[in-house]
């Protein structure tokens, strides 16, 4: 196949030379065994994975090789170890594995790309974007202290040589562009350029997957099932595609996993690697041999039978274990043979590229993306847009124009102390009451949708990224820190932007407190609680990468002993003591008391209201004072014709008793009265503070503290967030 690809020019190799030296790798007494307890066995299946033994060798001390320039096939039936062999080459599994996996040849660097099975994408972003943004972040990696490119054409010239088109640099504008458009043009994906990889077939995904590996030029591909989920004829042109890629004379090794292959597709394969259900390997070697091969140890093949069915079937053990013995001995003999002919092994993993990431140029690259994966993202951009909008509108139509009015201030006795005032004046403290119980519930409902509005929609959307970075850091693409900062600064502006439109919305339309500070301090406040939020759902997205339902269930389980722990639902103090420390770990309560504290905190009744509570409470303590006077000497004159028989003490004796004694009474008097009509109460400084703030014994400079817990719930969310994704970023299986 001819096409049009651009490479990085080694700077040790000339053009009209050859360009790329051929190199082998060999694994010896390679074993795997997987060992886990039963505590281990039950989280890996709480995390998504299936079919996890408790012991179990699958590899058994094999011995095989590929080389550059070759397609080589890793067969076997189901269990037999084929994908575990191809990850522990490529080093996604280190746990449980013994052995040796050498190098041999001149190459000091060694680009590899690992091609998962079920490979991800960004389903919003076109196959034009994928490739580039591949090449952006891929090339700017491999050319730190690299910047000049040589542009190739890769077709059929002068003795099968590459012929150099034309310069470039890294810093020309249309040079990932370039690379984006040779790569589509040789696997064929120019018609589905502009297309979302959402909406592009099977095989032209299984493309998309390899052209945005071979943007770096690998030097080993691994494909684990590149076949799978494609017809026979889209299962052979995939294959055909990566057989071109070996003989483009850039000697570029691919090992891939395969199922039951036709005889055209697997006659393709330049050599074939076949595992049994033992976790031996029973032949290595060419197709074309293998029926001769079979014929060594008595075993003949049907005519017009599809050999790689029958090698299956001999490795599944249908035909007998001493076949499988048999061949199990002839390979090992051949393999010691092939090592003995090998010199100057170096350990594998030494040889491998080690990237050193341009964070700044990773980070804009990777802001980018995430913010085009934001806007174009029905879930993260107008799902969230349109519930915010909604739901603030419905809120505020709910609980209407004059829910946030009420103070819990004393009333005004505009009639004074008659009968009819005070009882004005008990009603309004009763309106006033249930207005503010409504506030409460309106005031703690925003602070929910805004905290799961920010929370669901990246527990949803996560998982499905996290698969992405983790297939692209194990490519070795770019770093956990620039990926991290630029997706987390990406989302921050709507993080913030959400919020503030429904906090607009709602504080207008449930007619809170027209002073701009106070509604500064609370939207603040609920800007903090999307930002943490968010945090929260990253972190379960990344825990339940590969089990969505967990993720989803258990995401909003997390918030609840959060609301529990609020203030709002349970008082703190009536929080048994042994529990009540666990309200410190809340954010919800810090978020809770500084929405209220921003609301009525802060001489919310105004010096005016002191001035007249002070002006009542004397007014009523002078007639309570002149009423209970009246009523003690009216007493005392009928007690004077009464004849106690003992001498009374003296009149000024007790005046002054009675005195001090009607003083008490009639405070506590207006202080109850006072308190039962009024709602307000005084604090230690005697300022007149809302009865809000008393009901949960909140003071002024608690708001300071709300703010700074918030802030340090962030910063270490943000910290956990980010070892979470870098814990999954180097997990292995």
């Amino acid at each position: 196949m001819n096409g049009n690809k651009v490479h990085p020019l080694e700077s040790n190799v000339s053009i009209e030379g050859e360009i790329y030296k051929h190199f082998t790798v060999r694994w010896n007494d390679l074993s795997y065994e997987v060992n886990k307890n039963f505590i281990e066995r039950q989280i890996a299946a709480f995390l998504g994975q299936s079919n996890i033994p408790m012991t179990k060798t699958i590899l058994k001390g094999i011995k095989g090789e590929f080389k550059s320039g070759q397609l080589t096939a890793i067969m076997g039936p189901s269990g037999a170890g084929k994908s575990t062999l191809l990850e522990s080459i490529a080093g996604l599994r280190v746990k449980g594995r013994s052995g040796s996996i050498t190098f041999h040849g001149q190459n000091q660097n060694i680009n590899m790309a690992f091609i998962p099975q079920n490979d991800s994408f960004f389903n919003v972003l076109t196959v034009r974007e994928s490739i580039v943004f591949a090449s952006k972040l891929q090339n700017s990696t491999k050319a730190k202290n690299k910047e000049d490119y040589l542009a190739f054409t890769i077709g059929e010239h002068e003795k099968g040589k590459p012929t150099l088109s034309r310069s470039m640099t890294i810093s020309d504008k249309s040079f990932h562009h370039h690379i984006a458009n040779n790569i589509m043009s040789l696997l064929g994906l120019e018609e589905a350029a502009d297309v979302p990889t959402g909406k592009i077939s099977g095989g032209q995904k299984k493309r998309l997957s390899i052209a945005q590996e071979l943007v770096s030029k690998p030097n080993i591909l691994i494909l684990d099932e590149p076949t799978s989920g494609l017809d026979s004829s889209a299962s052979q042109q995939c294959i055909q595609l990566l057989q071109s890629l070996t003989q483009h004379k850039l000697p570029m090794a691919i090992v891939c996993t395969i199922h039951q292959p036709n005889p055209n597709t697997f006659n393709l394969f330049h050599k074939v690697y076949i595992l049994s259900v033992v976790g031996k390997c029973i032949y290595e070697g060419s197709p074309s041999t293998l029926i001769d091969h079979l014929k060594n140890v008595d075993i003949e093949c049907p005519s017009f039978y599809n050999p790689a069915d029958f090698i299956i079937e001999i490795a599944s053990g249908e035909h007998s274990a001493d076949a499988i013995a048999k061949l199990v001995a002839i390979n090992e003999s051949e393999a010691q043979e092939n090592i003995a002919a090998l010199s100057s092994p170096k350990n594998f993993e030494d040889v491998l590229i080690t990237p050193t990431y341009p964070f700044f140029d990773h980070f804009m690259y990777l802001f980018h993306r995430s913010f085009l994966l934001i806007i174009r993202n029905p879930m993260l951009f107008w799902l969230r847009l349109a519930s915010h909008t909604f739901l603030a509108l419905f809120i505020g139509w709910i609980y209407g124009p004059n829910v946030g009015k009420a103070g819990g201030c004393p009333p005004d006795l505009e009639n004074g102390f008659s009968p009819e005032g005070l009882r004005a004046a008990t009603n309004a403290s009763m309106e006033q009451t249930k207005s503010i119980i409504d506030n409460f519930s309106c005031l703690f409902f925003n602070m929910l949708i805004i905290l799961f509005s920010a929370m669901m929609p990246t527990i949803i959307s996560f998982p499905l990224e996290m698969l992405v970075f983790v297939k692209e850091k194990r490519n070795n693409w770019y770093g956990v820190g620039s990926y991290f900062f630029g997706m987390m600064l990406a989302d921050t502006p709507f993080q913030i932007i959400f919020p503030t439109m429904y906090v607009m919305i709602t504080y207008y339309m449930t007619g809170q407190i027209r002073v701009l500070w106070r509604f500064e301090s609370y939207l603040l406040i609920n800007i903090l609680i999307a930002l943490i939020s968010q945090c929260q759902g990253l972190i379960m997205g990344a825990i339940f990468m590969h089990n969505m339902t967990a993720a989803v269930y258990i995401g909003p389980l997390t918030a609840l002993p959060l609301l529990l722990f609020s203030g709002f639902l349970v008082k703190i103090e009536t929080i048994p003591a042994l529990l009540r420390p666990l309200s410190n770990l809340s954010y919800v309560r810090f978020s809770f008391e500084g929405a209220i504290i921003s609301i009525y905190g802060f001489d919310r009744c105004g010096e005016d209201v002191k001035a007249r509570l002070d002006l009542m409470q004397n007014m009523l303590r002078g007639w309570f004072a002149k009423m209970l006077s009246i009523v003690s000497r009216a007493i005392n004159e009928k007690d004077e014709d009464y004849d106690y028989g003992y001498e009374q003490s003296s009149n000024s004796t007790v005046d002054e008793n009675e005195t001090t004694e009607l003083q008490n009474l009639s405070g506590a008097l207006v202080d109850t009265i006072i308190a039962g009509i009024g709602g307000g109460m005084r604090n230690s400084e005697g300022d007149v503070v809302s009865g809000v703030m008393a009901l949960f014994d909140l003071e002024d400079h608690h708001l300071y503290r709300s703010f700074i817990l918030l802030l340090i719930f962030f910063v270490l969310l943000r910290v956990a967030t980010y070892f979470f994704v870098l814990w999954r970023s180097n997990s292995r299986k």
